[in-house]
């Protein structure tokens, strides 16, 4: 401090605290309020970054400061007196209170741009784009980081090893080592380590095993966790157990803020929805937070969702819904019987040491997939067992086989109600309360043939009682139709209302 500032004087005979001079000796000592969604909070200013302190702890550390700037005391008041003085007034003194005059600043937890993304770390800020990877000094980047914020490690950029390390190894692996795979895998990374939300394509990534055993089956023990788990190294993630995930319960998302990154619902349950997570992919999200009041979290600061399943997630069926997902598969090269511990012979990260050049490879490759990212976007990996899995889960193995039969007789015209008492009094179903109400069955039939890629129709037009398989033969017979076989009750379309029933019967026919 250049100048000592006396924030204690006598008065009447009686000692008092000038609170605004004691604000401005608090103002000296680089302590300030920073403002976010979540409220205020107190910040001690560093050259090159903030360091957070709770309330809790001000006391001490204001206490410790006036006795390093007043060992004697402030002008013919003691030390002693000084700290009587302050300790007499401990609530103000103490609090955020005492900081109040001044405005808080605004501190921006999520400074990712569209084009750009920043990892702060102790030895600088690594800057991320698509043409470049570079590495700023903390004290010249412009928004200062809170010492939270900040990965507690220095980092190397090595662009010739960006695709080294073990972290990289067990990718390749999960991508079942397909090079088209990978780059899927890649920017799935890239985006979640991108904290930039883009409004007009919001995405809630799905991990799926690429092995679809029954409907719903499980395969467990292939780390798809442990794919998200190890970005915690470089961001916050909130994760929910599938086992304790809970749709109905007020308080299921208290833990997020705006510092969060990732909300991970890990191992979701059979009856998880996608419906559920839609605000945080599309608007701003309410955490209800248990004895404090709740918050809000804008768009565009709220977590990306990742979801680990054994099972299809359900879903509203609709352009939508498919918009919003993004599903990827992965490998069966770990399992039960082969973890990655076997395949490299230790624990990834928690068996590094801490100056291990894994540390380093790993960094190297997480700035990779963001740059990746940014100059690719997402990339659509190829489908293993997806559609099967759907298949199997929405039409049922029952329905599925009993259909297959159907079609491999060569019937390529099926009734409606005669396909479902046949079905009914087939014995396909065991149990007699799984089988479907007809509008169910109907449904599910459409969605086997949508699954199969079988191109159908349903006729006759006004009653629809009929699934009319289209093969070459019926494609044939439709392009040599011309006006005159068209049924209609009349041949000259003189008038608007004419025309309009030629082609709703050309369209029937």
């Amino acid at each position: 401090m250049e100048e000592l500032i006396i924030f204690v004087v006598k008065q009447r005979g009686a000692y008092k605290l000038r609170k605004f001079l004691y604000y401005k000796f608090l103002e000296s000592l680089g302590l300030m309020r920073l403002s976010s969604n979540a409220g205020t909070f107190i910040v001690l200013e560093l050259e090159m970054y903030y360091v957070r302190i709770d309330e809790k702890n001000l006391a001490p550390f204001i206490q410790k400061k006036i006795i390093e700037c007043y060992p004697d005391g402030m002008d013919d008041i003691s030390l002693e007196t000084v700290l009587d003085c302050v300790l007499d007034d401990y609530n103000y003194a103490f609090s955020e209170k005492a900081l109040s005059f001044g405005e808080p600043i605004l501190y921006e937890s999520n400074i990712d741009t569209k084009h750009k993304s920043f990892m702060p770390f102790q030895n600088g800020v690594v800057e991320i784009s698509s043409k470049s990877i570079e590495r700023l000094e903390l004290g010249s980047f412009p928004h200062k980081r809170i010492d939270s914020d900040i990965i507690q490690r220095s980092v190397e950029i090595k662009g010739a090893q960006f695709l080294k390390g073990e972290y990289t190894k067990f990718v390749w692996l999960l991508a079942d080592k397909s090079l088209h795979r990978f780059k899927a895998f890649v920017t799935v990374i890239g985006y979640l380590v991108h904290r930039y939300k883009d409004p007009a394509n919001p995405k809630i990534i799905i991990l799926l095993d690429q092995v679809a055993n029954d409907s719903n089956g499980a395969n467990g023990g292939v780390d798809k966790s442990l794919l998200i788990k190890a970005l915690s190294y470089a961001l916050r993630i909130f994760e929910i157990g599938g086992k304790s995930f809970k749709t109905d319960y007020t308080f299921t998302y208290d833990g997020i803020d705006e510092q969060t990154a990732i909300m991970l619902l890990n191992d979701a349950p059979k009856n998880a929805h996608l419906d559920s997570f839609f605000n945080f992919s599309t608007d701003a999200i309410t955490i209800h937070r248990k004895y404090k009041s709740s918050l809000i979290i804008p768009f565009e600061k709220s977590p990306k969702v990742v979801i680990t399943t054994n099972h299809m997630i359900k879903q509203t069926h609709g352009n939508s819904s498919e918009r919003r997902k993004y599903q990827i598969e992965l490998s069966n090269h770990f399992g039960a019987n082969h973890t990655p511990k076997d395949e490299f012979g230790h624990l990834l990260f928690l068996d590094w040491e801490a100056d291990s050049e894994q540390w380093h490879h790993y960094y190297n490759f997480i700035f990779f997939c963001v740059q990746y990212y940014l100059c690719f976007g997402l990339i659509n990996p190829p489908k293993i067992n997806i559609d099967n899995r759907a298949l199997l889960a929405e039409v049922g193995e029952e329905l599925i086989e009993f259909l297959d039969e159907k079609l491999a007789e060569g019937i390529t015209k099926l009734h409606k109600q005669d396909l479902f008492n046949e079905f009914v009094s087939s014995g396909a179903i065991i149990n007699r309360n799984n089988l479907p109400a007809k509008g169910t069955f109907t449904r599910k039939v459409k969605l086997y043939f949508n699954y199969k890629n079988i191109d159908f129709k349903e006729t006759p037009s006004d009653t629809k009682k009929y699934f009319e398989i289209i093969t070459d033969k019926t494609i044939e017979e439709l392009t040599q139709k011309d006006i005159n076989s068209v049924d209609t009750d009349y041949k000259l379309v003189d008038t608007p209302i004419k025309l309009k029933k030629a082609i709703k019967d050309l369209k029937n026919s």
